[in-house]
């Protein structure tokens, strides 16, 4: 029986002719086709079979046919097909043309794809895959043994070829990349011998394939991504990246959020850790804490990308300003009308500085008030500079300029000015954007006006130095601290606040602590300047040190006295409205309410009582400014230069000072019937500090008896 090869031998340079009806088939080949359309193989009734499961069986005739026939069909069989004979049948399935008529075959026939299948996209694969065409099971023996498919899974039977196909091979070999030439039957030619089919099924799956294996497994990974069974590698990729970068940003956020540096002075040498900086040791509690993705990265990247360099750290910070500038531009946009909040001011390298804040109403009718960003001052403070340092910004974020409704600045030249002020010269251009003076400031305008008196600008210097004099030295602010603890063991403050210059709610709470702690600053003073009494009981404090306690001691007279209380009072009237004016949903309306609430509550407040009552209801008397042997002997308070003859000489200064501080006190019991009562009882309290203090309470007990006007 001639084999294919034989046949290919015999067909070369043979002229292939149609099959007809008319052909005679030699029985030998006739096994070679396996269609079982009729039309497909008109001369099928006159040829054979061969059972692969009895190869001892001669050749079984399809048909029953004469006597006549069947010596002619031996006797060919006896001389071997010739060169015409073999090119009528076996030479179309050997060069590939179709036995089956494409018309009578399926989409899904792998031989009508298997040339071009490897160009599909995913889904149109997929589709093909979960549709690949399979020969019925049938009952009757075929050339091809339907078994086959439920043996070898990834067998394809092709009925437009009449042969067999590698399924994974034929869609993914050539993503193998090697060892591609040395399979041709099942990948780029349909299998067609099927007395060896078996053996070469199992051999090709046997391992030994690595083109199959390979492709096999391939497949089965594009199925489970294609069917969302799992996710594919990129994306797996993809996501851990993102679980790094997340770890990374969430790390940078916490650091601007809560002021701290990022960098180290050593961040970029990994053999001393300790010097690595603030970022990489979160990073490390990150990973303390049970982060194993940034483990397994930090552990496994390569040192170029590790994505924690100070540069990286940059472009983070840059994009997590972007997205936020981004994301605070289109809440802009959609609020439509916004305002300009503006200032500047100086940092530590004495450079100008301009802030910039946007005030709008967000989708939530919540008015909002948003830092945009820091701006240098290069061109100077003028009016037009500050004027485009303002405009800036908003351009930057796609904003118009004929949204702006207001802009609020302080009361500088440069900012306020009515020819060439900043807001004057926006408002020539945007005439709807509205100046409006920073309420705040004009708080703090109006106060400091009432302290261009000497007596509190002295009050301020002295106070500011005493919060210097300890915050610079720790041997100073320890032994501060052990006087608070012996004189006051309830106090719950043993620093000074230190005045700050700008804000006045600082100034407030920088008078109130002094106020609080007089008495062990006074006594922490007097140690230094006389030398003893030092952390090591000991006489160690310097020459510099001594002077410096003597000149404040000096400095705590009787006016500073009196002038810190009285403006510590005033003061924390105003806190409220100062907290208030700050609030970002405060209006013209609301402000003005608070200032009639603030004078209202300043005339309630208009007595001689209020000031005369702090004073001396503080323990300060006891400081070894107002020792009692200070009064007995000398009779005088030691902030005076002459000697107390009378009870006026005690409290006209004091009047004095009252009255030059605060225009609405008045010295009258009509308003307050028991402010001699309180006075007296205070000065019952400190009755062997007060010159003449029995003179007083009698000339207090009279005045409450009389109802007299005056003391």
């Amino acid at each position: 029986m001639a084999d294919v090869s034989s046949l290919e031998e015999l067909l070369q340079g043979t002229q292939v002719e149609p099959v007809t009806a008319d052909t005679e088939v030699p029985c030998e080949i006739i096994y070679i086709h396996t269609c079982s359309t009729p039309q497909c193989n008109p001369v099928k009734s006159a040829g054979y079979y061969h059972d692969d499961h009895n190869k001892d069986q001669d050749y079984i005739p399809t048909n029953l046919f004469s006597a006549e026939v069947m010596e002619e069909e031996k006797d060919k069989k006896k001389k071997g097909p010739t060169a015409a004979e073999v090119s009528c049948v076996v030479g179309t399935l050997i060069h590939g043309d179709p036995v089956c008529r494409k018309e009578d075959c399926s989409q899904y026939d792998i031989g009508l794809v298997f040339k071009d299948i490897c160009s599909y996209s995913d889904q149109d694969e997929l589709k093909f895959i979960e549709n690949v065409w399979k020969p019925e099971c049938l009952n009757s023996k075929r050339h091809f043994v339907w078994g086959w498919l439920k043996r070898f899974p990834w067998l394809a039977y092709s009925k437009s070829l009449a042969g067999a196909f590698c399924l994974p091979c034929v869609l993914f070999g050539v993503q193998c990349g090697r060892n591609l030439n040395k399979l041709d039957k099942l990948y780029k030619t349909p299998l067609t011998l099927w007395t060896s089919a078996r053996s070469r099924f199992t051999k090709h799956a046997s391992g030994k394939c690595e083109m199959h294996t390979f492709s096999v497994l391939v497949m089965d990974n594009f199925l489970r991504i294609m069917r969302r069974e799992s996710i594919p590698i990129d994306q797996q990729q993809i996501t851990r990246n993102h679980q790094i970068l997340k770890s990374l940003f969430k790390t940078i956020i916490f650091c601007g959020r809560n002021n701290i540096a990022l960098r180290g002075p050593r961040d970029d040498d990994p053999q001393n850790a300790s010097l690595s900086g603030n970022f990489q040791a979160l990073l490390e509690f990150r990973i303390d804490s049970g982060d194993q993705t940034l483990q397994h990265h930090l552990r496994t990247a390569p040192r170029n990308a590790t994505y924690i360099s100070k540069t990286i750290q940059n472009e983070m910070i840059t994009t997590v300003g972007a997205v936020k500038v981004n994301n605070l531009s289109q809440e802009i946009r959609d609020s439509k009308y916004f305002s300009i909040m503006s200032d500047e001011a100086a940092d530590t390298s004495n450079r100008e500085n301009l802030s910039v804040v946007i005030r709008f109403l967000d989708s939530t009718k919540t008015v909002r008030e948003e830092f945009v960003g820091f701006y240098l001052c290069e061109d100077g403070t003028t009016g037009a500079a500050i004027k485009d340092l303002i405009i800036g910004p908003v351009v930057d974020l796609g904003i118009s300029m004929d949204d702006r409704r207001g802009q609020c600045y302080d009361g500088a030249g440069n900012m306020s000015g009515r020819l060439n002020g900043a807001s004057s010269l926006i408002r020539a251009e945007h005439d709807k954007a509205i100046y409006v003076h920073c309420m705040n400031h004009r708080l703090n305008l109006c106060i400091a006006d009432t302290c261009q008196l000497p007596l509190v600008q002295n009050m301020m210097d002295v106070v500011r130095k005493l919060s210097e004099s300890f915050d610079n030295s720790p041997k100073r602010q320890q032994h501060l601290i052990n006087k608070i603890r012996l004189l006051m063991p309830a106090a719950n403050h043993f620093v000074l606040v230190n005045v700050c210059r700008t804000r006045w709610i600082e100034r407030i709470d920088g008078m109130d602590r002094i106020v609080e702690l007089l008495h062990p600053v006074v006594a922490t003073l007097e140690d230094i300047s006389m030398n003893t009494n030092g952390p090591n009981n000991g006489s160690n404090w310097n020459q510099n040190s001594r002077n410096d306690a003597q000149a404040l001691i000096n400095a705590i007279t009787f006016p500073f006295i009196i002038t810190v209380v009285i403006v510590r009072h005033i003061l924390d009237l105003t806190r409220p409205l100062t907290l208030r004016l700050q609030k970002k949903a405060m209006d013209l309306l609301k402000a003005k309410e608070e200032i009639v609430l603030l004078k209202a509550a300043e005339e309630g407040n208009n007595d001689f009582t209020v000031g005369v009552t702090d004073m001396l209801l503080m323990k300060i008397l006891r400081s070894i400014r107002f020792k009692k042997e200070n009064v007995i002997l000398v009779g005088t308070i030691p902030a005076l230069k002459h000697e107390l003859k009378s009870l006026n000489h005690f409290l006209n200064p004091a009047i004095d000072e009252l009255s030059a501080l605060w225009k609405g006190i008045k010295v009258n019991t009509h308003n307050s019937p028991s402010s001699p009562v309180k006075i007296q009882a205070a000065v019952l309290c400190f009755a062997s500090d007060i010159p003449a203090a029995r003179e007083l309470c009698g000339f207090l007990s009279h005045s409450a008896r009389q109802g007299c006007s005056h003391c």
